[in-house]
């Protein structure tokens, strides 16, 4: 005959089997999924806010393009381009421009400067900062003579202040005008 076990064994088994009830229940669900769904919902509202505020630097950058190069214009300068392309995404530039020139509109002091791209950024926490930079290859033409050039970065950084600008920045580091000159570095700041 076999032993029937002794009923304070059961519930001495019963005790030592981990129970997986969550501790706090709120209308069936546990903390770990709240938590889990506030975490997403913030983190979907944040990019949402990101997205939402550099689409609004776009809007503020397209309508101030004409202004630009109007200003451009009156001091004998002129701006062309071959593509430029907006995204309100943080993980693309803020503004893509491909095949910049900027030249001069005085044909007896004729000069030229191409980049083949130029990108623009905007910092997440210092939206009044814009920096563009400019592709690592291009070309410099002065009247008749063309020199190519290349470089190791070339920033221009803008800061606002009151959508009037306060500061302009422009830095390069090993900028190379082939038989021409080799700049090791330029900091000029107005």
């Amino acid at each position: 005959m076999k032993k029937k076990p002794s009923k304070q064994s059961k519930s001495s088994k019963r005790s030592k089997q981990p129970q997986n009830k969550p501790l706090i229940l709120f209308r069936g669900l546990s903390l770990s999924a709240i938590l889990t769904f506030l975490i997403s919902f913030i983190v979907v509202l944040c990019g949402l806010c990101v997205i939402a505020h550099r689409g609004l630097v776009v809007k503020k950058i397209r309508s101030a393009l004409p202004q630009l190069i109007t200003s451009l214009n009156e001091i004998g300068i002129d701006v062309a381009y071959e593509n430029i392309k907006f995204s309100p995404f943080f993980f693309r530039p803020l503004m893509q421009i491909k095949e910049l020139q900027l030249y001069s509109l005085d044909e007896n002091n004729f000069w030229q400067i191409k980049f083949d791209e130029a990108n623009t950024q905007t910092s997440l926490f210092q939206n009044n900062k814009i920096s563009i930079q400019f592709a690592e290859s291009g070309t410099i033409s002065i009247n008749d003579q063309t020199y190519s050039t290349s470089n190791i970065a070339t920033v221009l950084e803008i800061n606002l202040n009151k959508n009037e600008v306060d500061q302009l920045s422009l830095h390069t580091s090993d900028f190379n005008i082939k038989q021409f000159a080799n700049i090791k570095k330029i900091n000029f700041n107005i």
